[in-house]
């Protein structure tokens, strides 16, 4: 029998699946490239203290081939009857729902509280939840050159602001295992962490106190 939060989000994402698909907003490569970078730029403003210092990445997909923030949002808050919308901290548009590899920030991080993302919730703390829509696990399907800048910039800065090594950044099934398969086959998790390696000689800032997860 399914475990009561797996069935959740299957219901949650069966219905983002089956629900028209959104327009997304028009934006060009550079436009979208500009936003990302005044949201990178303005990530850490003004946020309260987190219950938990974060000391990991876990990388999601939606399953869907769109959505939204404000769609998620929605999905999410009648399905699991959480106020605080979306159960990732970002979001990273596929070009339906939002435009391809525009960066969202949840309301999570805004408020720096945690999303309930995994199915080992003991391992829900700490750990900042990005997704990236799409089903990866599809064949011959990968994020877009787009979503994959986007997911290697963000996850660059939130490395560089706690101290988070490549080694602490894995996948929902990097986790929980045989309980799922997202983000799927097809997520480039080893590129992502090559790109975030620090050259020969150099070291992320506090990494030795990162989590490790491989």
């Amino acid at each position: 029998m399914l475990a009561t939060h797996e069935v959740r989000t299957a219901i949650a994402v069966a219905l983002l699946i089956s629900a028209p698909a959104a327009a997304a907003a028009k934006m060009t490569p550079a436009e979208v490239a500009a936003a990302n970078a005044r949201t990178i730029a303005t990530l850490f403003d003004g946020l309260p203290a987190p219950p938990q210092a974060w000391n990991a990445i876990v990388f999601h997909h939606s399953a869907t081939a769109g959505g939204s923030k404000a769609r998620f949002d929605v999905g999410h808050r009648r399905k699991f009857d959480d106020p605080d919308g979306m159960e990732y901290h970002f979001l990273i548009g596929s070009g339906i729902g939002s435009p391809g590899g525009l960066i969202e920030v949840g309301d999570r991080w805004r408020k720096q509280i945690i999303a309930y993302h995994l199915f080992t919730h003991a391992r829900d703390a700490g750990s900042i939840a990005i997704c990236l829509v799409g089903n990866f696990e599809l064949p011959a399907t990968t994020p877009s050159k787009a979503q994959l800048a986007a997911a290697i910039a963000l996850a660059r800065a939130l490395a560089a602001r706690y101290g988070i090594a490549p080694d602490a950044m894995t996948t929902h099934r990097g986790i929980d295992g045989r309980l799922t398969q997202c983000p799927g086959k097809n997520f480039p998790l080893a590129a992502i962490k090559a790109a975030l390696r620090p050259r020969k000689g150099r070291r992320l800032a506090g990494q030795h106190r990162a989590a490790r997860f491989d």
